[in-house]
């Protein structure tokens, strides 16, 4: 919103008694500096793309899913899989994780896979939608190179009570049911807003394959939702106020029956086997793999192999403190509070709890046992270096034979620090400020003889 602002000082003489003067008094006008008034995106994105979707749109949205919206408003690619699919933002040709989505300033992306699912946010919780194009969306610190959704619930701020209802039936189970609730009193504004909303997905059909040919329900993928917004805001002078919103939201979806598969059109017996192998062999992918799959930031193949081989669980490692992880092998300081976000976002615990459900390893079992000997027993390594008989990898796995533990990082903890050729001048320089005893090749293998 611009504003400009033009005040105006009249000087002139107007003496009680009249007075003999050659002297005229002209009227001066001074023009004051523009004054610019702007919320946050106004202000940090002037002069650049910023696309509001009409107010009258959103309401003739309002008992729809944001997708819908944006997919016939936006101007924008909206990739939806139908009822319980995933529905992502695609700006400028990028992908989801690209397309930042922000709700009232915060930003409300998975730390998962950088993505939001439009199909589950109703756009009747919201009362400004606009689109941000380029990756200017970086200025939110978003770091998004399609663009950002901006979303903005606010309550109606008139004083008394406003209501309204809404309530859609569409074919195959389809509904949407959803309240809006504003009431001002005083210096207080409260905004409640509630929805219901399910695909069943079914529909009825004549089954041929049976006697009789009887009137039977086809049961596909279906998805219900259900959410709250409660929005307050205080007001304290006439051009400051206070505002808390807080959204509750709880999703379900089931993905198509397998038993539905066979009698499915161009869908045969060996075709609905093949599927339903393919369903049983991921439950037996192993654990190391179902953690590097997660996606945890900084977590790649090694360091997930490492993590299921030292903690053996899900459990465990999501139980380990900050300074148990980075006792782990390759895990430094960033990776440990990478895993340590990870594990208090509510939404990745969801998502463990459901693959837990499907039958997926969150387990690592226990190794056969290959020990030559416990002379190692209680100590611990650190490795620094190569050596000229055997590789890293080798020394590390010896060591566990033997008895001892591997630990990334030197620390009062460590028992030994095995020195090889172009060590590390950081772990020597504080392995000898903390006394950690420090040995080469030779050295190591008199201890296990």
């Amino acid at each position: 919103m611009l504003v400009e602002v033009f005040v105006f000082f009249v000087l002139s003489g107007v003496p009680h008694e009249p007075v003999a003067s050659d002297k005229t008094v002209k009227d001066t006008a001074i023009t004051l500096k523009e004054v610019v008034i702007q919320n946050r995106l106004q202000r940090y994105s002037r002069e650049l793309s910023v696309l509001p979707i009409f107010k009258k749109d959103i309401k003739e949205y309002a008992q729809t899913q944001l997708d819908q919206l944006l997919s016939n408003q936006g101007g924008i690619v909206i990739n939806t899989y139908g009822p319980g699919g995933v529905s992502g933002a695609s700006i400028r040709g990028l992908g989801t994780d690209h397309t930042a989505v922000l709700w009232n300033g915060f930003n409300i992306q998975s730390p998962i896979n950088g993505g939001v699912n439009l199909a589950i946010l109703p756009t009747s919780f919201f009362d400004q939608v606009s689109i941000q194009y380029g990756g200017n969306g970086a200025l939110f610190g978003s770091g998004a190179l399609g663009g950002v959704i901006h979303l903005e619930s606010k309550p109606d701020t008139s004083q008394g009570v406003n209501l309204s209802l809404l309530q859609t039936l569409g074919s195959f189970g389809k509904s949407f049911t959803g309240a809006n609730i504003d009431v001002g009193f005083g210096k207080l504004t409260s905004g409640t807003r509630l929805y219901y909303t399910e695909a069943k997905n079914n529909f009825l059909f004549h089954n041929t394959s049976k006697i009789g040919k009887p009137f039977e329900h086809q049961v596909n993928a279906n998805a219900a939702s259900f959410g709250v917004m409660q929005n307050l805001t205080y007001k304290l002078k006439p051009n400051q106020s206070v505002a808390a919103s807080i959204w509750y939201q709880d999703d379900f979806s089931r993905p198509q029956p397998m038993e539905q598969l066979v009698p499915l059109e161009r869908l045969g017996e060996k075709s609905a086997q093949n599927i339903l192998v393919s369903l049983d062999t991921s439950k037996t992918v192993p654990f190391t793999r179902v953690l590097f799959a997660l996606g945890i930031r900084y977590v790649g193949k090694t360091t997930a192999k490492k993590l299921a081989e030292h903690f053996r669980s899900i459990e465990a490692l999501e139980m380990a403190t900050f300074d148990e992880l980075c006792l782990v092998d390759e895990v430094g300081e960033i990776i440990a509070g990478s895993i340590r976000q990870f594990f208090t976002d509510q939404r990745a615990l969801e998502l463990i709890e459901k693959l837990k459900k499907a039958g997926l390893q969150m387990i690592l079992p226990q190794k056969v046992d290959e020990s030559i000997s416990q002379k190692l027993k209680g100590y611990t390594f650190v490795i620094s270096g190569s050596f000229q008989s055997i590789s890293r990898e080798d020394l590390k796995e010896l060591i566990e034979k033997h008895g001892g533990k591997n630990l990334a990082a030197v620390s009062r903890n460590v028992s030994y620090l095995v020195a090889g050729e172009k060590i590390g001048p950081a772990k020597l320089k504080k392995a000898t400020e903390l006394g950690v005893t420090i040995v080469y090749e030779d050295e190591f293998f008199n201890l296990i003889k």
